[in-house]
């Protein structure tokens, strides 16, 4: 979630729900699909836990602190090689830029997990509780277990 790369793969995420994963067991490939959504929720739970929030603040502030002073030490020693002396280092603010960026690295994963989980949810509802899918259930009755064991997990992801 804090890189810029995909959670999981959209075309991994559709075929799964879609049942339509090469080497994979229709059957399973929906599970698949709800064991990733239930992944990422599980790291939302991790992430709000006290004890693991309270780690992450304190480790920003830390490596804030440390940014910071090196920004305002700087100046005092400028570098030197062999006889020229280069102009100071400017102090940047670099302790403040660092908490800004870290507020902006944990609201994109937040933002980018709850779009993975809201939208991976509604493809499994539109393909599993839609009208659509309970017409399907008339041709095929291992399609009507299929649906409404996974019409089960959806509520419970929902509760979550």
């Amino acid at each position: 979630m804090f890189s810029s790369r995909e959670i999981i793969k959209a075309k991994t995420m559709k075929d799964n729900i879609e049942r339509t994963r090469p080497n994979v067991d229709a059957s399973n490939a929906p599970r698949m699909a709800i064991q990733s959504i239930r992944s990422v929720i599980g790291v939302f739970k991790y992430m709000q836990e006290p004890k693991v929030a309270e780690i992450f603040k304190a480790e920003k502030k830390r490596i804030g602190a440390v940014i910071e002073g090196i920004d305002k030490n700087l100046p005092k020693t400028p570098r030197i090689v062999s006889d020229r002396t280069y102009k100071p280092w400017k102090t940047l603010g670099l302790g403040a830029k660092w908490d800004s960026y870290m507020d902006e690295v944990f609201l994109n994963a937040s933002t980018k997990g709850t779009k993975f989980v809201n939208d991976n949810i509604e493809s499994l509802k539109a393909e599993y509780t839609s009208q659509a899918a309970k017409d399907k259930e008339k041709d095929n009755p291992g399609w009507a277990e299929l649906r409404k064991d996974i019409e089960s997990y959806i509520q419970a992801l929902e509760k979550e």
